[in-house]
């Protein structure tokens, strides 16, 4: 890197088993990461922009038990910390993150906990979860948080994992085709259903989007890309 005999960054996350970018978003696990690369994969050819690339990742906090909501928060503390001693010739951080967590229970109180006992922490600019509709949004946290709490209105009453961000009826077929993956399901006032997912189903759904999703399947997942792209400022 420029003005740095070494790039400490790198080499800690290679130990670590982590690929870093100048802008990375850790996520709580490796689902999340392949969903987000096959919706940059359809983007890309529909013709669409490059939304994963030398700049700009998205990475699993760990594997397994390394993962989760108590990886992202390790992973965005220890790299925040890291990311601040590490300048470019004109003084500015070489590597900025973002932690991205799902939105239900687990999700909001480590976000909430990571704010609190975190000096410098903070939502909508160093920690989001995650929002049926991610608009780009630009401006100090308290704008980023308005634009997509505005977007998101009528959300509120049920989680939302990455599964949830697929086009409905996508996952009315999936759910047609495979009965027995789906545990449960919940719909807010606005319309959004939240369906909880067995493990064997999770798994099922992942390899059905990868073999059958076209781009309008994932439109959702696109727009979230390019909304966390707007907030890490890449």
């Amino acid at each position: 890197m420029a003005g740095q005999a070494l790039d400490y960054i790198d080499v800690y996350a290679r130990s670590a088993g982590l690929v870093v970018k100048p802008r990375t978003v850790f996520v709580e696990g490796t689902s999340d990461v392949q969903y987000f690369k096959i919706a940059a994969d359809l983007e890309a050819a529909s013709g669409g922009p490059s939304l994963l690339d030398e700049s700009f990742c998205i990475t699993a906090a760990g594997e397994r038990d390394q993962g989760g909501v108590d990886g992202v928060v390790q992973q965005v503390v220890t790299f925040r910390n890291l990311g601040r001693t590490l300048l470019d010739r004109d003084g500015r951080a070489v590597y900025r993150f973002l932690g991205l967590f799902d939105n239900d229970f687990a999700g909001r109180r480590a976000l909430k906990l990571t704010t609190t006992l975190n000096l410098g922490i903070q939502e909508f600019k160093d920690v989001f979860c995650l929002y049926p509709l991610m608009n780009p949004a630009v401006g100090d946290p308290a704008a980023v948080g308005r634009a997509i709490r505005n977007a998101n209105v009528g959300f509120s009453t049920v989680d939302w994992e990455i599964e949830d961000m697929l086009d409905p009826k996508f996952l009315d077929v999936f759910e047609q085709s495979n009965p027995s993956a789906v545990k449960s399901k919940v719909e807010s006032p606005g319309k959004h259903i939240h369906r909880e997912y067995t493990v064997e189903g999770k798994a099922a759904l992942l390899r059905f989007t990868r073999e059958n999703a076209i781009r309008s399947d994932v439109d959702r997942i696109v727009a979230a890309l390019i909304g966390l792209r707007s907030y890490i400022r890449v």
